[in-house]
């Protein structure tokens, strides 16, 4: 389903990282509370179903063994926060020989209400040097 008027940040990954899923907004969530009757829906779904999910962004680094995932939890809350996992990768799969994510032991993470928090650290750790990120939490 389309959803009108959304702006999406604009990301470079830097070398070897593959983004998979993006959906995240350039505005703040408050900005969707205020003006939700712009943002397109139908039957019944809000700007909140449709745009803060638990899957609004992913990317992969294999050469790393890294993955960045973002999302909104609890789904569709308005009352929610971004949650942002930098995950290693590990070996695993039917076969064995796939990369997976270790959600289990993140190597970060990090929550907030602001997009551009949430931006800011992605940007860093994708375009720049994943050792960065620390001063910005």
């Amino acid at each position: 389903m389309a959803i009108r008027n959304i702006e999406y940040v604009a990301i470079s990954p830097g070398h070897g990282w593959v983004v998979n899923h993006h959906r995240l907004p350039t505005e703040e969530p408050y900005h969707y509370m205020i003006n939700s009757k712009e943002y397109g829906g139908r039957d019944g779904m809000s700007i909140w179903d449709l745009m803060f999910t638990q899957d609004m962004f992913q990317a992969d680094n294999e050469r790393l063994k890294l993955c960045l995932d973002i999302g909104w939890l609890p789904h569709a809350d308005p009352d929610g926060r971004y949650q942002l996992l930098l995950l290693k990768m590990r070996t695993g799969g039917f076969d064995g020989t796939c990369l997976i994510p270790d959600w289990d032991n993140p190597i970060i993470r990090f929550t907030t209400t602001r997009s551009s928090s949430i931006n800011e650290i992605a940007l860093s750790i994708l375009e720049r040097n994943v050792l960065s990120i620390e001063r910005l939490l």
